[in-house]
């Protein structure tokens, strides 16, 4: 059963009186077929455009929210005291300027309980720029699953609702607030980011930084410092990180939450932290599951939210995870330079036409792109290594020079040591860091001449 708040109850008292007496719009939809063969298409509401309607009151079980909307301007008022999210304001108003009806169930009343229009599920009010406007109820599912009932208030008549359409008056209100755990990453947002830093359980896990963005935002460049130095794949990053953190936003607020340890966020044990340019910082604690869905704490707010488990992806990985499964990720048009053992090669230009040279004589792209580049993105990351076994001098050594929009971001080196098992340890700019094969290693000192 909805609970009524004062706010709301004086929003549809005062809409209602600005209303006119309601109407059911009947019209007419062209099935194709004779005359005989078509049959009405009833409508709560059918404008032209959503920017007829100027107000939107709804209560459901989740709470009440009045929404407005006037030259492209969203504003949304409720017991969050938070900004409108102003996409889903948005949405909804093009979802209800029409809304169609599968049908009327003859001979049902409004009155019978088990439509559920007596103790509504949701109620609407939508009121238009001329000040006319239309008040309904949303009750129960039908049997089939398909359907809800709903009926205009004060009126007797029971239609079914697309499941489609009633949904959307059925979900959480706190969707129409933005609820942003941190600044928006969302396009050129993201260059105002520096740094990300994991930790799970108490212990560090990663920490990122932001080496290179371009000014739409469009290519990011993140470095691992911590628990390796090293230069992150663009679209290792981009899958494993930046995407995630773009789309993670509070699905719901846990009003009154109480106890903390509840929610499994008494302390900073499992948090990230992002930092920006101007210094400030979102501290975001993560809890407990609750199915598909976790708690978080923003801790400038204090607020705690539910966000999808999915989007937080990045938070549950490994610092190997979000490496991937190579050891380079780089596209020839971002090297400018790679030394294999006492060989060098210089790349320049602009793809798809690049030049190459090998220890200062020019050398054919086609050449360099099957042979060294081939096997240098063939050696695949087999686990982590703390440096132990490693005898002697390195099989191999290696430097790789990178650059992005015409700046040089990184030059990381790499050694490989031969261990048991036909294994190689990898010291990355000279901290041990992982395991690979010996026989791509291998391949690629060959391809190197």
């Amino acid at each position: 059963m909805m609970k009524a708040t004062t706010r709301t109850l004086l929003c549809l008292s005062g809409a209602l009186a600005a209303c006119i007496a309601v109407t059911l719009l009947l019209t007419f939809s062209g099935r194709g077929g004779t005359e005989a063969d078509q049959a009405p298409t009833y409508y709560f509401t059918n404008y032209s455009a959503p920017e007829e309607l100027l107000l939107a009151s709804l209560e459901n079980d989740t709470g009440s929210v009045v929404l407005a909307a006037a030259n492209g301007v969203y504003r949304a008022a409720g017991d969050l005291q938070l900004e409108a999210d102003s996409e889903q304001v948005e949405a909804f108003f093009n979802t209800v300027y029409r809304l169609p009806l599968k049908r009327l169930l003859e001979e049902a009343d409004a009155s019978d309980p088990q439509y559920g229009l007596t103790e509504p599920r949701a109620e609407i009010l939508l009121q238009d720029v001329s000040q006319d406007g239309v008040l309904f109820r949303v009750g129960s599912a039908t049997p089939d699953g398909e359907g809800y009932y709903a009926c205009l208030s004060g009126d007797a008549r029971v239609f079914v609702m697309d499941r489609i359409y009633a949904q959307q008056l059925l979900r959480n209100v706190d969707r129409f607030f933005d609820l942003s755990l941190y600044p928006s990453l969302a396009g050129e947002g993201v260059c105002g980011l520096r740094s990300i830093e994991v930790q799970r359980n108490g212990v560090p896990v990663y920490t990122l930084r932001l080496s290179f963005a371009s000014q739409d935002g469009s290519t990011a460049v993140f470095s691992m410092t911590a628990p390796y130095s090293l230069t992150l794949g663009i679209h290792q990053a981009k899958n494993e990180i930046l995407t995630p953190l773009r789309e993670l936003k509070g699905t719901q607020v846990i009003g009154q939450p109480g106890d903390l340890e509840a929610y499994g966020l008494s302390d900073r044990g499992s948090c990230f932290i992002l930092t920006f340019e101007d210094g400030s910082t979102a501290a975001i604690r993560v809890g407990a599951q609750a199915g598909t869905e976790t708690y978080v704490l923003r801790e400038d707010t204090g607020m705690v939210m539910l966000v999808p488990t999915a989007n937080l992806s990045f938070f549950y990985d490994t610092a190997l995870q979000v490496v991937g499964q190579n050891l380079v990720d780089v596209s020839m048009g971002n090297l400018t330079a790679l030394q294999i053992g006492d060989h060098v090669y210089q790349i320049s230009g602009t793809p798809p036409t690049l030049n190459v040279t090998r220890d200062g004589t020019e050398q054919s792209l086609e050449e360099f792109q099957n042979g060294v580049y081939t096997a240098l993105n063939r050696i695949s990351l087999q686990g982590e290594w703390d440096g132990a076994e490693a005898h002697g001098a390195p099989l191999a050594e290696m430097v790789i020079q990178t650059k992005y929009a015409d700046e040089t971001t990184q030059t990381a080196s790499y050694a490989f040591f031969a261990l048991e098992n036909r294994l190689c340890g990898v010291a990355v700019n000279g901290e041990p860091a992982f395991l690979c094969s010996q026989s791509a290693v291998q391949q690629l000192i060959g391809a190197a001449g």
